[in-house]
């Protein structure tokens, strides 16, 4: 009987045995050669660009210029690495077209009102058309530039990233409210380009010093108000000194964000895609904050006890006869002169502000 019962157990062995394999004799197995680790990749070199600006890092136009380098770089894929200089430490604005076209710095910024001679027919944006601020006046300026081969041609020898509008001048004073030509008449004015020629048809005495130097010359008495931007005024610490301020009847000028031609022809056709693709949310960021960032001083300065006017419709009539419009007058004889179509961009310019004030 126990043979019975052992017979099936020792099929059941044997049939484990061949199909397990382990009836079969082991091969030695060889020794594997320790494989040597791969080195990791080195990782990409960013292309770096210098930003020259003149504002300094407090300002909230450097937060905003910050926001558009890493929206390139994150867009880039870390490609690119925009640096800014604030503060003008590597150009300042009078020297920033021979600095981003002499090499000094890759990207800088300038304006209309800056680049009168150079950019003739540009400057007359800034004239008695009353061109509009924020987004109506930002759309303005593109369809003017598209519409003129002759403005485009203006910025050939650069590459423009994208243009902005910032706010119209105003006048701030020390120790008189200015409503009409006549207030302004013999005074003393701080400013920078070509808002003094305005201040001159109104009998002041323009004094054309860099935003840095301001701050001395009002505090010193060596001038008694300054035409500009709210916001210049405040970046560079003068609000505290004015008790006035009243806008001066100019249009807003444009401004532009700017690059070395050379080096953005050098950048791959992916790369320049990039900066084409955000141009046109920074043109629009950057003129909503320039507006907003306005009408945020200008509560601040009411906030202070400081008087805000704003001219009536007359006083505008009068500043536009006294010197708005002599000013313009003179921009188109100076740029006909040359040989550009000045009558027919102011024309242009007219009937845009018609198409964007209704």
């Amino acid at each position: 009987m126990k043979k019975v019962f052992l017979l099936p157990l020792i099929i059941t062995l044997a049939v484990g045995l061949v199909f397990g394999g382990c009836g079969e004799p082991t091969t030695p197995t060889e020794p594997t050669t320790p494989t040597t680790p791969t080195a990791p990749a080195e990782p990409i070199k960013p292309i770096e660009l210098s930003f020259a600006s003149v504002e300094p890092t407090v300002s909230g136009m450097h937060k905003c210029y910050e926001e558009w380098a890493n929206k390139v770089m994150d867009q880039t894929q870390g490609k690119v690495k925009i640096t800014i200089y604030p503060s003008s430490s590597l150009s300042a604005t009078p020297e920033m077209w021979a600095s981003v076209t002499g090499g000094v710095c890759d990207i800088g910024i300038t304006g209309n009102t800056v680049e009168d001679k150079r950019c003739p027919l540009t400057s007359g944006f800034t004239s008695d058309a009353h061109v509009p601020t924020g987004l109506p006046g930002l759309y303005l300026w593109e369809d003017l530039f598209d519409e003129f081969p002759e403005i485009r041609a203006e910025f050939q020898e650069v590459k423009i990233l994208f243009p902005f509008v910032a706010t119209g001048p105003s006048f701030h004073t020390i120790n008189k409210i200015v409503r009409v030509p006549d207030d302004i008449k013999g005074m003393k004015i701080v400013g920078t380009g070509k808002w003094l020629e305005y201040v001159d048809y109104a009998g002041a005495s323009p004094v054309n010093l860099p935003p840095p130097e301001w701050y001395t010359a009002l505090d010193r008495g060596l001038t008694e108000g300054l035409i500009m931007t709210y916001n210049a005024m405040e970046i560079f610490g003068t609000t505290e000194l004015f008790k006035y301020h009243s806008d001066a009847c100019l249009s807003p000028s444009v401004m532009f964000v700017f690059m070395n031609l050379d080096e953005w022809n050098s950048l791959s056709p992916d790369i320049q895609r990039v900066f084409e693709d955000i141009k046109p949310w920074a043109s629009e960021e950057f003129t909503k904050h320039t507006a907003a960032l306005s009408n945020e001083i200008m509560g601040e300065c009411q906030d202070l006890g400081h008087t805000v006017y704003h001219p009536t419709a007359e006083e505008i009539n009068l500043w536009d006869s006294v010197c708005g419009a002599p000013m313009t007058r003179k921009w188109i004889e100076e740029t006909e002169a040359l040989g550009k179509p000045a009558t027919e961009v102011y024309e242009g310019l007219v009937r845009l502000v018609g198409k964007y004030t209704k």
